[in-house]
């Protein structure tokens, strides 16, 4: 990641949470570099943001499309909005199969990553 400048991260399902470990390691080459994540979680455990970084935190939920089933079970009505923010920004689409999931998120997907590789440096 040292000298690429516009890196997109996709993760699917398990293969998500390498992807926030990655983040939490490569924190401050990560918020330079990757100008999105992506992540099509299916029914799994949605991962989060360490608790202790707020700077990356922020980063991701603007950086993020988070993509999971209106069903899944982080979707309570007892969670707080504020402690959705460390998932990043929360996609639901009404669809339980995860093939047809990523089917229906693909448009969305695709315009969330041009309007990132669109966007100036913050």
């Amino acid at each position: 990641m040292y000298s690429a400048r516009h890196v997109i991260l996709i993760g699917h399902g398990p293969g998500s949470r390498p992807i926030m470990d990655l983040l939490d390691r490569r924190t401050t080459s990560a918020m330079k570099s990757v100008k999105a994540v992506v992540q099509i979680i299916g029914h799994s455990t949605v991962p989060s943001t360490p608790k202790y970084n707020e700077d990356l935190t922020e980063w991701y939920y603007k950086n993020s499309f988070v993509v999971l089933p209106s069903t899944h079970t982080v979707l309570t009505p007892t969670l707080k909005p504020k402690d959705l923010r460390k998932h990043g920004y929360l996609v639901r689409i009404d669809e339980s199969q995860v093939v047809k999931l990523i089917h229906r998120a693909l448009p969305g997907i695709d315009q969330f990553i041009k309007q990132q590789l669109g966007r100036q440096p913050s």
